[in-house]
């Protein structure tokens, strides 16, 4: 697991969850589903285990601590975030060097300098953004 990513949920990705919430006393004692998009942030140090945190930019409800095993299309959404890939990406300084972007059982690497330094780049970023 890299620092930028908990529970197999890429932080910073968009992400569709589908949350099933157990019966409540008035609705019949029936399942209820909804559905939030929103990004995945950064986990708090305060947050209970297994949850992940999306902020949905809904009102009210901004920030969701949803729990991991109540999303019901997880397989599908980590099934999406392992897919190996590779992409040649152009170098935002000069126009005659492309890197290597990768990402591989989930993991993003890149061959560029940013990336040998901080372990992150704005590659990375930019393929993470336009595969959410």
């Amino acid at each position: 697991m890299s620092a930028f990513e908990y529970h197999g949920y890429t932080v910073g990705h968009k992400v569709k969850v589908v949350v099933e919430f157990p019966p409540c006393g008035g609705n019949g004692l029936q399942h209820t589903k909804d559905t939030f998009v929103g990004i995945v942030e950064m986990p708090h140090r305060d947050d209970p285990e297994y949850t992940i945190r999306i902020t949905t930019g809904i009102k009210g409800f901004k920030e969701r601590i949803i729990p991991v095993e109540r999303v019901t299309n997880r397989r599908r959404i980590l099934k999406k975030a392992f897919l190996d890939k590779k992409w040649k990406v152009k170098s935002n300084t000069s126009a005659k060097v492309t890197y290597d972007v990768r990402r591989h059982k989930g993991m993003w690497t890149c061959n560029c300098q940013g990336y040998t330094f901080r372990g992150f780049c704005t590659h990375i970023k930019e393929k993470q953004k336009k595969e959410a």
